[in-house]
């Protein structure tokens, strides 16, 4: 009697276990399927307007084709994390600085997993100056952090998009 007791517990530990692995898995599946989505959008607007367009700034969005998105975006099926001013688990991440109140697009920031320092608008120079018009590489980072069934989750989606 006692050695199907101990099997049993052992049972339904393991059902109890793999039955939040695959929570696990299932909050991952749908922030990589959100995050391809979201590059696979920002791939099909006009190039020279990506940025303008998914920036964290609406100073810069008056003279876009496009409905400017922003930088931040719901995931369905996610939680927010407790806290987050906009409710939204995701958001896109530019190598860029903010100088004075206007976000710059910049050559020098220090990112290592976008691979900055680069040369953005290939001149073979990598400088201080606002690329925000003139890049012909724009690295991006798509970030979805949520509070999933084992705590707060986060996942990375790192690019860097060119025209085609």
């Amino acid at each position: 009697m006692c050695v199907m007791v101990v099997a049993l517990s052992a049972l339904v530990s393991s059902l109890v276990a793999s039955s939040g692995m695959h929570r696990v898995s299932s909050e991952t599946a749908i922030a990589q399927r959100a995050a391809v989505q979201l590059l696979e959008q920002m791939q099909g607007a006009p190039f020279e307007e990506i940025y303008r367009a998914y920036n964290a700034s609406a100073a810069d969005d008056g003279a876009l084709t496009i409905a400017p998105p922003g930088a931040n975006f719901a995931v369905a099926g996610l939680d927010a994390l407790p806290g987050d001013a906009d409710g939204m688990c995701g958001e896109v991440q530019f190598p860029d600085v903010d100088v004075a109140g206007v976000l710059q697009l910049r050559e020098d920031a220090a990112d290592g997993d976008l691979g900055m320092p680069r040369d953005l608008d290939l001149d073979a120079v990598v400088d201080v100056a606002d690329h925000s018009t003139d890049y012909v590489l724009l690295p991006v980072r798509i970030l979805v952090r949520w509070r999933g069934v084992s705590g707060v989750r986060e996942l990375e989606l790192e690019s860097v998009l060119c025209e085609r």
